[in-house]
């Protein structure tokens, strides 16, 4: 199989079915096969019974791969699993709740062949949420194609800017067969995987093209993070690796990471604070057991400090990293 769609599933009925949909008929232009490899998360609704009735009249040309967890796996367990069971050269990675765009499946084809042809195992399509963030990165970088330290001091500068996850395809043969999502992971587990994936020394191709259409809603785990900074621990891994490949020496490295602490985690610290004024010190417990500090002192610091990165100041403490960094 060429291509295949891996979709990870969790109490989905709201949405799954047009996401299905959307694939079908996208694929007017497709000249190689495709398939589908669905796993449900073990949901409490009725999901899985939709899928199993969207397989019985579903197109010939489809191939459907319907799993179920007994136990939940958690988001990025799920699509470890899914790449685990994927058999297609490339898979793309499409959330139960987003959609294709029309022709979708003809795009990903024609971009596939050009990040063979620049050696890219990763492709980035275009992502709605952060097309401001995209444009300034590919300017700077002045080539749509990333790798190596060049690409993780973009990622420890400004962070995602893959984007989400239902804009990705992989190559499974390609840089790290043995490469998978971070199992532990909760929010964070595809940024960690896109710096792990440069340092196994792949190489990302930013995609022109818009294949999805990202559907916001109050449920996804993006929106449901930052309660008490119980992820932090996962950003805080990702700017970790970032740093430790970056820094040549002991200076450049207490210089990034007092980059990160003050420009990249701000918004932690101020919801520390914030949490902090209503006798609820579970941020600051979660942030210092992340930094591994051996008391609260230097996150009460960095809580001080991140009053006073307004946005100006961040930017230009940004450009400045990134002059060093990207030359």
């Amino acid at each position: 199989m060429h291509l295949a769609f891996l979709i990870p599933t969790y109490n989905s009925s709201k949405y799954i079915i047009d996401s299905l949909n959307s694939i079908v008929e996208s694929a007017s232009d497709a000249t190689n096969s495709y398939g589908v490899i669905l796993s449900d998360n073990n949901s409490s609704d009725n999901t899985l019974e939709l899928i199993t009735g969207f397989s019985v009249d579903c197109p010939t040309h489809l191939k459907l791969d319907i799993h179920h967890q007994d136990v939940n796996l958690g988001c990025y367990g799920n699509l470890r699993f899914l790449q685990d069971n994927s058999p297609a050269k490339w898979n793309y990675i499409l959330c139960s709740d987003d959609l294709l765009v029309p022709e979708a499946i003809g795009c990903i084809e024609r971009e596939i062949i050009v990040a063979t042809n620049i050696q890219c195992g990763l492709i980035a399509f275009r992502d709605q949420t952060i097309t401001e963030v995209r444009e300034r990165v590919e300017k700077l970088n002045c080539s749509p194609k990333i790798s190596g330290r060049r690409g993780l001091a973009i990622l420890f500068l400004y962070g995602c800017v893959v984007g989400g996850l239902s804009n990705v395809c992989l190559r499974n043969d390609e840089h790290g067969v043995n490469l998978m999502f971070d199992s532990r992971m909760k929010y964070y587990g595809d940024m960690c995987y896109y710096v792990d994936y440069l340092i196994s020394g792949g190489a990302i191709y930013f995609s022109p093209l818009q294949t999805n259409i990202r559907r916001i809603h109050d449920c996804q785990i993006s929106c449901t993070g930052n309660l008490n900074c119980d992820e932090f621990w996962e950003t805080h891994c990702a700017i970790k690796k970032c740093i430790f490949h970056l820094a040549k020496t002991k200076v450049e490295m207490i210089s990034m990471l007092a980059f990160a602490h003050s420009v990249l985690h701000f918004q932690h610290y101020r919801l520390a604070a914030k949490k902090a004024f209503i006798l609820n010190f579970t941020p600051i417990k979660n942030i210092q057991l992340s930094c591994g500090h051996a008391t609260t002192l230097p996150t009460i610091a960095w809580i001080f400090l991140s009053f006073f990165m307004v946005e100006p100041i961040r930017e230009i403490l940004r450009y400045f990293f990134s002059r060093y960094l990207l030359g």
